[in-house]
């Protein structure tokens, strides 16, 4: 079944812990760690879903104009989630994958791993993470 990807700039929440997806202290740098945080507003908390050549996507971050990225390029479980300069690396590219519903897991294009949130915390500040898909609700996401 075809995943139709979330149109214009939408807020990504965690089923899991109900806190969105955003950047470090609306850091504009790259490097600056993605984490969960409850919905102040902030436009660090906006993202496009922005589709390549090859059908993958890219997460870009409204306040930075950077996109989601895997710390490093390394695949491995618990590997950060970081945001960067687009420079075409395959550590930039995601995969949507239905999870029910109006749910989706967020499949990086490097390794196949998931991204979550560090220890399926549900505390504000805890850091995205990439995981083996084990099941757990910090591995499904809603386009708001």
């Amino acid at each position: 079944m075809a995943v139709l990807v979330p149109t214009g700039t939408r807020r990504i929440q965690n089923v899991g812990s109900g806190l969105l997806l955003g950047v470090s202290a609306m850091s504009t740098a790259d490097g600056a760690r993605v984490l969960q945080w409850g919905d102040n507003g902030t436009a660090d908390h906006l993202w496009t879903a922005v589709v390549d050549s090859g059908g993958r996507l890219l997460l870009r971050n409204s306040n930075s104009g950077k996109v989601l990225a895997v710390e490093g390029g390394a695949p491995a479980n618990g590997s950060r989630i970081v945001q960067w300069s687009d420079n075409g690396a395959e550590d930039h590219r995601w995969h949507l994958r239905h999870g029910g519903g109006d749910t989706f897991r967020i499949q990086s294009a490097v390794g196949g791993r998931m991204l979550g949130i560090a220890g399926a915390s549900t505390s504000q500040g805890a850091e995205a993470v990439l995981w083996d898909d084990n099941g757990t609700s910090d591995h499904l996401w809603r386009f708001l």
